[in-house]
């Protein structure tokens, strides 16, 4: 899981303008990350990790923190998530 982990921190500092130090507990409302650019960032993780979310999960608030997102991408990472891309 580290290595997604760290791929979604990278693209998160992309997308999020406070200076903060990301964890798995950090809370995607605390990010200061508007829904429009929630949704940006999933479409750029969609991207990079090769995937497909479902798109009742692009509804800002599914994955309340990154860990939460984290676990999902690598549970889904045995359904063909790209981690080398």
């Amino acid at each position: 899981m580290d290595q997604i982990q760290q791929r979604v921190e990278v693209l998160l500092r992309l997308f999020v303008k406070c200076d903060i130090s990301l964890e798995p507990e950090s809370v995607f409302t605390d990010l200061e990350m508007d829904s429009l650019t929630y949704i940006k960032f999933i479409v750029e993780v969609e991207r990079a990790l090769q995937l497909d979310f479902d798109p009742y999960l692009l509804v800002a608030g599914h994955f309340p923190t990154v860990g939460d997102l984290t676990a999902y991408l690598w549970n889904k990472n045995g359904e063909g998530c790209a981690t080398d891309a």
